[in-house]
């Protein structure tokens, strides 16, 4: 057996236990359903195709959840402590110096260090982006099959035209990939624009997501705002308490609080906590990346969008099923380049 294909296998079976293992100590969670609203849309029709797509986007979606809120946890946690320690010398450098303020700064800076080693093996975080990559191709797979119009898109070539099935980790997507084909392919055939299954495509898939998209896309601007306006304001303060401290001379170092600072200390010690939790902050976005993940949720609504505003005007199957084919494609390459741009937050791009 070729090194290779080794590899890939052992990541396979990796995946299969882990979901077993959490799903059996019930520490996953409910499990979404892409079967689940069928019924209430009209296309109450199943096949055993779509059941065991919709089983194994069940089971990537459940890990993809795990892993996440885990990844999650330990950038919060960093962040916090990249907070904490830049109080922690602040004070030291302009309210009291006090030894025990460096032995603070020195714990937690070794408690940090000892954490991202003890933790870094668990690939939390590739896990959480390799099963998203998964379930979002399961998604697109799952509604364009339901639609007859899943021999339009073949979801391993775009796969390989991302270059993600390189990374470390994601190259044994494939095995699920084919696990998920028809053995005929004459099953899946385009169905007439009216049936409840076509409703239910646009109903559960394109509005649905549209829906999700748009909402996405207007909270992550909105706390985009709220950051620049909080630049903005220490920015403003950076410059009146400089120009302050200028006009006043030694003025501010005579006069001291009732803690014994001196008022210089003091203003220099509320700059310079506004900063750090700025940086602090800035640290925490940029490695959720969380203006990729706007840039996506972006895209992401303007193809649902544009397909949505298509089928509102096409009558013909094949033409429909064109549409759902380049909605599929492209919602499944925006996906794939997310996971590029978060992957490279923490991990070298692959060799050649």
């Amino acid at each position: 057996m070729p090194p290779w294909l080794k590899i890939q296998l052992e990541q396979f079976n990796d995946y299969n236990f882990e979901f077993r293992t959490l799903s059996a100590s019930g520490r996953l969670g409910t499990p979404d359903s892409l079967l689940a609203p069928l019924p209430r849309l009209g296309a109450c029709s199943r096949s055993q195709l779509l059941e065991h797509i919709n089983a194994q986007y069940t089971k990537a979606d459940a890990l993809a959840v795990y892993y996440q809120r885990r990844s999650d946890r330990l950038f919060d946690l960093f962040a916090i402590m990249a907070f904490a320690m830049g109080i922690a010398y602040l004070m030291y450098d302009k309210l009291t110096s006090s030894r025990a303020l460096l032995i603070v700064y020195l714990v937690m800076l070794f408690t940090g260090l000892g954490a991202y080693y003890a933790l870094e093996g668990r690939r939390w975080f590739s896990k959480h982006l390799t099963y998203r990559a998964l379930a979002e191709t399961l998604r697109a797979r799952f509604y364009l099959r339901l639609a007859g119009a899943d021999h339009r898109v073949n979801s391993a070539e775009v796969l390989a035209l991302s270059g993600i099935d390189r990374f470390e980790g994601f190259s044994w997507i494939a095995f699920v990939l084919k696990s998920i084909e028809p053995a005929d392919i004459s099953v899946l055939t385009d169905r007439p624009p009216e049936s409840p299954r076509q409703r239910c495509v646009e109903e559960a898939w394109i509005q649905n997501q549209h829906r999700y998209f748009t909402v996405k896309v207007a909270v992550l601007e909105k706390r985009s705002r709220r950051i620049e306006r909080l630049k903005q304001a220490l920015l403003v303060s950076i410059l009146v308490v400089i120009s302050s401290l200028f006009i006043s001379g030694g003025a501010f170092d005579r006069m001291q609080t009732l803690l014994g600072i001196s008022v210089k200390n003091l203003l220099t010690f509320t700059l310079g906590l506004m900063a750090i939790l700025l940086g602090a902050w800035e640290l925490h976005q940029n490695k959720m990346a969380t203006r990729e993940l706007l840039w996506q949720y972006r895209n992401q609504r303007g193809h649902f969008a544009r397909a949505k505003a298509l089928l509102s005007r096409v009558t013909s199957v094949r033409r429909r099923n064109e549409v759902l084919a380049e909605l599929g494609k492209d919602s499944l390459m925006e996906s794939y380049l997310w996971t590029i741009h978060r992957y490279h937050r923490e991990h070298e791009p692959p060799g050649g």
